[in-house]
């Protein structure tokens, strides 16, 4: 029987470890990855920390849901956890609605309450935490993250690393470049550029 193993036992993680739970019974986790021994000290968890990332030795039946929420150091985890011959799996909630044609590659993360369009694209290790609307077409890169009630409008593309903040919006046709960072409670109206981040209504740079 496969088990998951949560790599991360930061908030995100904890918060993925909740949905598992709510989804699977609780011998379906196998426990958690984190270089933080004491992450999970104070909360009581039937399940703990097996190792720290470069310690991890999987089993056969192991199956590595990726956690982490910071898009600036997911890259590095998951080089180090591939190294270890690790085998990522997807998780998505089941009450999350997708569309039709929905990709959503390895290591990524759909959180309750999730919609997603039909030919929107989810990348490797890309987190979507609860109640997103990802329109239909938008394309979401690898090691994004996009925080809890946001909205991606049709057609918009996140690239590689891009961070959304919780509850804000970016319009249909935009970018946010690779590395950018839109902050809580804003809303775009025109491209987010390269390793910027922007905030407001509508969003400007900081």
């Amino acid at each position: 029987m496969n088990k998951f193993v949560i790599a991360g036992a930061g908030g995100f993680g904890r918060e993925v470890y909740s949905y598992i739970l709510n989804a699977f019974a609780s011998d379906a986790v196998r426990g958690f990855l984190d270089d933080n021994p004491d992450a999970l000290c104070e909360y009581g968890f039937k399940h703990k920390i097996i190792s720290d990332f470069a310690g991890y030795k999987p089993l056969e039946s192991d199956i590595v849901v990726f956690a982490v929420a910071n898009p600036k150091i997911k890259k590095s985890i998951a080089e180090i956890l591939k190294s270890r011959g690790a085998k990522f799996g997807s998780f998505i909630h089941p009450s999350a609605v997708l569309g039709l044609n929905v990709k959503i590659s390895e290591g990524a993360v759909v959180a309750p309450f999730c919609v997603i369009g039909s030919n929107a694209e989810i990348g490797s290790f890309a987190s979507i935490n609860t109640s997103v609307n990802i329109s239909s077409g938008a394309k979401i890169g690898a090691y994004s993250t996009v925080s809890s009630q946001c909205s991606v409008g049709e057609n918009a593309i996140l690239e590689e690393g891009a961070f959304m903040a919780s509850s804000s919006i970016l319009e249909s046709g935009l970018n946010m470049f690779e590395n950018s960072t839109l902050g809580i409670n804003s809303y775009a109206d025109k491209d987010v550029e390269k390793s910027r981040c922007a905030f407001g209504t509508p969003a400007e740079y900081l």
